[in-house]
C-alpha cells in the first residue's frame, strides 16, 4: 500500500511520451528501487547514474542540421520538411554545447561537404544552438575556418552571442572569419551571401 501511493501511471506515460529513453530510465530506476528494497538509495543512485550517462551520450552526439528556405522563406530542417538544398551554399545549424567530446561531429560534417560537394561555394554556420564552447570547440572552429579558406570556400557565422562570442573574439576566430562575415541572423547572412 505504501508503495502503491508512489506510483503514478499517468506521470510515467507523460515521461515516456516526451522522450522514450527517459521513460526507460524511469522504468529501470523503479525496478532497481524495488529490487534493492528496503535500500531505496541504491535504486535512486542507479537512476542518477542512468541520467548522467544519458546526458553525456546525448552531448557527444549533437545534431548538425542542414537548413533550407521553404515557400514561406523560413529556414527549416531539410530532412524533416523535405526541402531542396542549394548546391552552392550550405546552411548548417549546430545544436548543442561545442566541446571536446563532440567537436569532431561538426568537423566531420563540414570536411565531408568540402570533399564531396564540388559546387559548394559557401558554408554558413548558424550558431544560435551553441550555448557554450570550450578550448577544443574553439580550436575545431578555427581549423574549419582555415580548411574552408584553403579550399576556396567562404565561411560565415550568425547568432554568435554571449560567452561563445567572447571566446571566439578573444581567440581571434571571428577576426579570421572576417567581421563582414559575422551576422546577427541567418536570414541577414543568406541575403548577403547571395549578393
Amino acid at each position: 500500500r505504501s508503495v502503491g501511493g508512489l506510483i503514478s501511471v499517468e506521470e510515467f506515460r507523460r515521461v515516456w511520451t516526451a522522450q522514450w529513453h527517459d521513460g526507460c530510465m524511469a522504468g529501470l530506476t523503479f525496478a532497481a528501487t524495488l529490487y534493492f528494497a528496503p535500500h531505496m538509495d541504491y535504486g535512486i543512485g542507479i537512476g542518477v547514474l542512468l541520467s548522467l550517462a544519458s546526458f553525456f551520450y546525448r552531448s557527444m552526439r549533437p545534431s548538425v542540421v542542414s537548413l533550407s528556405s521553404g515557400p514561406d522563406n523560413v529556414l527549416r530542417d531539410v530532412e524533416v520538411f523535405g526541402l531542396l538544398e542549394c548546391r552552392h551554399i550550405a546552411v548548417l545549424h549546430f545544436q548543442g554545447v561545442l566541446f571536446f567530446a563532440n567537436a569532431g561531429v561538426l568537423e566531420d560534417d563540414i570536411l565531408w561537404r568540402l570533399k564531396t560537394q564540388k559546387e559548394l561555394r559557401h558554408i554558413h554556420l548558424v550558431c544560435t544552438g551553441i550555448t557554450q564552447i570550450d578550448s577544443s570547440g574553439e580550436a575545431s572552429l578555427a581549423m574549419l575556418v582555415r580548411k574552408t579558406t584553403e579550399a576556396g570556400v567562404g565561411i560565415s557565422f550568425s547568432g554568435v552571442v554571449g560567452s561563445v562570442a567572447e571566446v571566439l573574439d578573444r581567440t581571434g576566430v571571428l577576426k579570421a572569419v572576417g567581421w563582414e562575415n559575422v551576422f546577427i541572423s541567418a536570414y541577414e547572412a543568406i541575403q548577403a551571401i547571395h549578393k
